[in-house]
């Protein structure tokens, strides 16, 4: 059930890709009415394969790289569309729908949790609380590091006074200042309370709280004290706009490297059980 209804949302976006390039630069009522119900009916889709998928075994299973893609998928997309909902973000979605698109295929080719012993072990609470929450820091800051590049640019066409089309059709720079800022504002929290309970389960697991030879716990940290840094600076020295967007790149990289550490050195440090 969870395959179709992942398959269902997949073919959804499709159509609302194909469908938003479709209105590019045209009036097409059938086009419109495609785009929203395909992507209304798209998020229904892939709110109920979350349920099946994380919610749908004896225990919480969150550790299957699948899982974790297709509740990061679904944070995306609601994300996604209260910015638009609020600040009219409609000029991204040229590059944020073939984007979904492209997760949820990849999503759906993705090996699906174990089951079992180790499936079994998944279930922990604290297990289920890092995972949450580290995906919805991470996707904060991957909102705040899109939001940090379009701001550059923008500030570089002012500056160059080449404004483009795609310029009036963004927001402003104030407005996505304001963006990164509440961006970072939520998602440093979220992910500090990701590295606790996953501290907490590691202790839980190995005896231990933390340990320094593992890569992904290194480079998480790493991230944590840049945006530390980051939310520190901006609340008390005033750091905004240009060197808040410079800053969360380097906390991003550092985001990115943790995720390829995972991939990495899964199986030899951070084996969930």
């Amino acid at each position: 059930m969870d395959d179709l209804l992942l398959a269902g949302a997949l073919v959804c976006y499709f159509v609302v890709c194909f469908a938003h390039f479709a209105l590019h630069g045209r009036e097409r009522p059938w086009a419109g009415m495609a785009s929203r119900y395909g992507a209304f009916t798209g998020f229904l889709c892939l709110t109920g394969a979350v349920m099946f998928k994380v919610f749908g075994y004896t225990q919480l299973s969150f550790v299957g790289h699948r899982e974790k893609l297709v509740f990061f998928i679904w944070a995306f997309v609601l994300v996604y569309s209260i910015l638009q909902h609020r600040y009219n973000v409609r000029a991204i979605a040229s590059i944020v729908v073939p984007l979904i698109c492209a997760l949820l295929l990849y999503a759906f080719f993705a090996p699906q949790v174990p089951t079992g012993a180790e499936a079994t072990g998944l279930g922990n609470l604290w297990l289920a609380l890092h995972v949450i929450f580290s995906l919805l820091g991470n996707l904060a800051f991957a909102i705040l590091f899109l939001v940090g590049v379009i701001y550059l640019v923008q500030e570089r066409q002012l500056k160059s006074k080449h404004i483009g089309q795609l310029f009036r059709l963004l927001p402003s720079l104030g407005t996505l200042d304001h963006i990164g800022y509440h961006s970072l504002v939520l998602g440093f929290p979220l992910f500090t309370i990701g590295m606790v309970s996953g501290a907490v389960r590691a202790h839980y697991v190995w005896g231990s709280f933390w340990n320094w030879a593992d890569p992904i716990e290194l480079w998480s940290l790493i991230a944590w004290l840049i945006y530390a840094v980051m939310l520190q600076a901006r609340l008390t020295v005033g750091w905004r706009g240009r060197r808040a967007a410079i800053l969360s790149m380097f906390g991003f990289a550092a985001v990115v490297l943790t995720f390829v550490s995972l991939y990495l050195f899964m199986e030899r440090f951070h084996r969930a059980s």
